[in-house]
Parts: C-alpha cells; structure tokens; sequence
C-alpha cells in the first residue's frame, strides 16, 4: 500500500497543485507559467501612483460619483432621479443597476464611496410606507477618480480644467 502511494504521491501533488488535469480516466499536463503566476499573486494588480493607476469607470459609475461630487450625501433613488432629471429622461438606471454598482464602488478594491443607515425613527418610516434609507457618499478616492476621468476627457478634447456641473 505504501509503494501504491509513494507512485501516485506526485501526481496527487500535480493535481492539487492544478498542473494536470484528469480528463476520460487519464491525465494531462497542462502547460502553465509557475513564475509568472507567482509574481502576478505577490504584486497587486495596481500600484499606487503606478502609470497603470487610471481608473477605469463605467458610464453609470461615472453618473454616480457625479451626483455624489463634492460633498453630497443621497440616498439610492435620489441618485436615480437626479441622474433622470438631469438628463431630461434620456438617461435612466433602474434599482437592479445602481444597487449591485453601489457595493461595488463601495467595495474594498474600489472604495469609491461610504454608505451609512438613515437615523430615520419607525414612526417616519411608517409614515413615509418604506424601508430605512442607505446614503451613499463621494470618498476621497472615489472624487479623485472622477477627476481624472474628467482631466482625461479635457486632454481628449484639448481643452483646460473641465468645471464640473454641479446638479
């Protein structure tokens, strides 16, 4: 019994470590690059203040943390309905949209924006028929970001300093 698992102790190893594969009752070596998955796992993906360090944000990010830019704090369908008024209804995100990019922004990788629960007290919700609000706020990074995407659109356009339009 021991020879049996001295014999299969490295390919059980290979296995584990994603080398082969078992496919049809036989195995075959799939062709992998250790080094270079090794580096890529010990340096993140994005240094700071790395060349590479330019946000990548969505059209609806890019709608959100403009409503939230400066300092502003809202609530989720009050950033719906600011994003739809000023854009005179051209322009329309849907719950099923804004919340899953809310935790996304707000996400560690990201941490574009805060959230915290409303204070509101029971009585107000009943009155007002609905749930707690979460408020949603611009972070420093998040602002930042929203910055450079502007800085960049300016540099594409060869104009100076975008103004923000402040809603």
């Amino acid at each position: 019994m021991e020879e049996l698992i001295k014999n299969r102790l490295p390919w059980l190893k290979a296995i584990v470590l994603g080398l082969v594969e078992e496919k049809e009752d036989r195995y075959i070596k799939k062709p992998r690059n250790l080094v270079a998955e090794k580096e890529k796992e010990d340096s993140p993906s994005i240094k700071e203040n790395s060349p590479h360090d330019f946000p990548s944000l969505s059209h609806v990010e890019e709608d959100i943390l403009s409503v939230l830019y400066p300092d502003k704090e809202l609530y989720g369908l009050a950033i719906i309905d600011t994003i739809e008024k000023a854009s005179k209804g051209k322009r329309k995100i849907g719950p099923n949209t804004l919340y899953p990019t809310l935790r996304r922004m707000e996400s560690t990788d990201k941490g574009y924006v805060n959230s915290r629960w409303g204070d509101e007290r029971p009585e107000e919700l009943v009155e007002r028929g609905g749930a707690r609000r979460r408020y949603y706020k611009l972070t420093d990074k998040g602002r930042d970001a929203l910055e450079a995407m502007w800085e960049y659109r300016d540099s594409l356009l060869g104009i100076g300093t975008m103004t923000p339009v402040v809603w």
